[in-house]
Parts: C-alpha cells; structure tokens; sequence
C-alpha cells in the first residue's frame, strides 16, 4: 500500500485505524526510522543521539541484549531507542511500547519505565489496547510520539543537511522510501491519527 493512500472514511474507529492504514504505513516507516538512528550514532562528527541529548546506556560486561538511548524531553515525557523498538512515556496519561517491525503500540501496565532495559521481555507486561479509553489513550501517545520524531528529523535537516538522510538511507539495501517520503509518511499519519481522536 502506498504510503499517500490512507482511508478517509467518517466511519473509522481508532481501532480500525491502528489495525490496517496506521499499522501498514507505520510498520514501514518506523523499520526505516530505526535504521537511520542507527546511522545517526556513526555519523562522523560525533553520535547524533547523543548531540541531541539522549544518553546511551551500554549492556554490561557478560550481559545479553542491546544497548539502548533514552532521553528525557522534559518532566513528563521520555523517549527510549533499541534496535528492536521505541518507549514512549508520558508519567500523565501513560507510555507505549512499538516493535520495529509490528507497528502495534501496546499500552504498558506504568508510565514510570524502570531502565535500563537491554531486551524487550524485561519491559514492563505490554497489552494491546481493547476498551475505547484504552485505544485513545495508545492513539494519543502514538501521535505524540510521532511528533517528536518530526521534531528529531527536522532537528538532523538542521544540524547536518539534507544530504545526511540521503545518504543514510543509500548506505541500505532494504531502503524503499525517500527522506521526503518518510517525512511526508509520519505527517500523514499523524494527521490521521489526530483526526480519529
């Protein structure tokens, strides 16, 4: 499906969003937005994440899992980067976990996320939401979410031109969208995910 092609019907539910337009479209564009956080660390200046104020958190000697990056965009709100997902927490409505490659935000049981965390099965228990309270809560951090992740790219565009995506995203052999396509992609589903709310 392509990524400017999204139901506009009055008649979809949050839910019926998050299972077919958001998750198809999301799936893609998140697996490509980890990639380019990846790239985002050996860009040769210096680590990127860290320029824009995460804090890398490194898997102990001996330990399994991932290394991860958190950061605290202000009293409430927290972001956490694996390879294998993205945290999103705000300790007033709730925090979200989002699997690189199932674009299903599951709603965790704290918005108070105990890090480090170096695996996803030592998260907090995650469940999808079901009750419609519980799909607008997902719905509302989703696009929050979202909207960090505008104001990060826009941040990079910045910081190192446009070049540096492009080139981030040619160094891939599984790259199928654009910088542009990607921004305008998160755009689009912000927009849809704000319209449902």
């Amino acid at each position: 499906m392509s990524l400017t092609t999204f139901a506009e019907s009055e008649n979809q539910t949050p839910a019926d969003f998050f299972l077919h337009e958001q998750r198809e479209a999301g799936e893609q564009l998140l697996h490509h937005q980890c990639w380019c956080w990846g790239r985002d660390i050996w860009h040769s200046e210096g680590n990127l994440l860290i320029r824009h104020g995460f804090e890398r958190v490194a898997v102990p000697k001996g330990k399994d899992g991932s290394n991860f990056y958190r950061l605290r965009i202000d009293d409430a709100r927290e972001i956490a980067l694996w390879g294998f997902g993205v945290l999103y927490s705000n300790r007033e409505k709730g925090a979200i976990f989002i699997k690189r490659c199932e674009f299903y935000p599951k709603l965790l049981n704290t918005a108070n996320i105990d890090l480090p965390v170096f695996k996803g099965d030592q998260l907090p228990p995650r469940r999808i939401p079901r009750s419609d309270e519980e799909i607008n809560v997902a719905a509302t951090l989703n696009a929050e979410l979202i909207e960090w992740i505008l104001e990060y790219e826009s941040w990079i565009e910045k910081t190192c031109g446009k070049s540096w995506r492009k080139n981030c995203l040619k160094e891939w052999q599984n790259t199928e969208l654009s910088p542009r396509q990607i921004k305008k992609g998160w755009e689009k589903l912000h927009e849809n995910l704000r319209k449902k709310l």
